[in-house]
């Protein structure tokens, strides 16, 4: 009977270090979520996700621009940068920057939204433009799938101009490629169904 017992408690402790494991390499997506912003004249306005609920966001006036709401957010296989009623009064150029410091193996990157001006929107992953578009009409949308990256880095950039007063609303989002389940997952159920067994047939003796 200790015999038994002995071996279900060495099992379960060393189920317990597998799924620590297993679990630390899931980390969540928003390790690092930062949101710039720049209008080329003031300070840049840097808006860090300090409470790691994968979120940030930002309201209020920078020069002549108001952001009305500007954010994002990167929980799960989705990150999402948006802004809502973005406005100049005498125009320029604004840049708002969403970066995730653990976002990788990148599937596709969806944009849409309205401007008064045109919107570039800018895909890197480690520094490298993996995806870029350009929205210039009233209503904008598009939808670019098979992306390539291989940096764990991934940051979403829209560049609003505006010529004169306008505004912009607009959200572009980036997707991961499914997490396939590791192997280490079917070998800790494994894991788990031996030590029922074990349990009952110590309980049996």
């Amino acid at each position: 009977m200790k015999k038994y017992l002995c071996g279900a408690r060495s099992l379960a402790a060393a189920l317990l270090v597998l799924s620590v494991l297993i679990l630390g390499v899931q980390s969540p997506a928003q390790a690092g979520l930062t949101l710039t912003l720049d209008d080329g004249t003031n300070p840049v306005i840097t808006v860090a996700d300090t409470d790691n609920d994968g979120y940030v966001y930002y309201s209020g006036a920078i020069g002549n621009w108001i952001m009305n709401l500007s954010g994002g957010f990167s929980v799960g296989n989705l990150m999402d940068l948006v802004s809502g009623n973005v406005s100049s009064s005498a125009g320029g150029t604004m840049t708002v920057t969403l970066t995730d410091t653990d976002f990788s193996d990148l599937s596709s990157f969806h944009v849409g939204g309205t401007t008064g001006g045109s919107v570039t929107f800018n895909l890197y992953n480690d520094s490298n433009l993996v995806a870029s578009y350009t929205g210039d009409t009233p209503s904008f949308s598009t939808d670019i799938a098979s992306l390539t990256s291989t940096g764990s880095i991934t940051e979403i950039e829209a560049v609003i101009i505006h010529e004169g007063s306008a505004m912009s609303s607009f959200d572009a989002n980036v997707v991961q490629n499914p997490v396939p389940v590791p192997a280490a997952f079917w070998l800790l159920g494994s894991g788990l169904m031996g030590l029922i067994g074990i349990r009952r047939r110590g309980a049996r003796g």
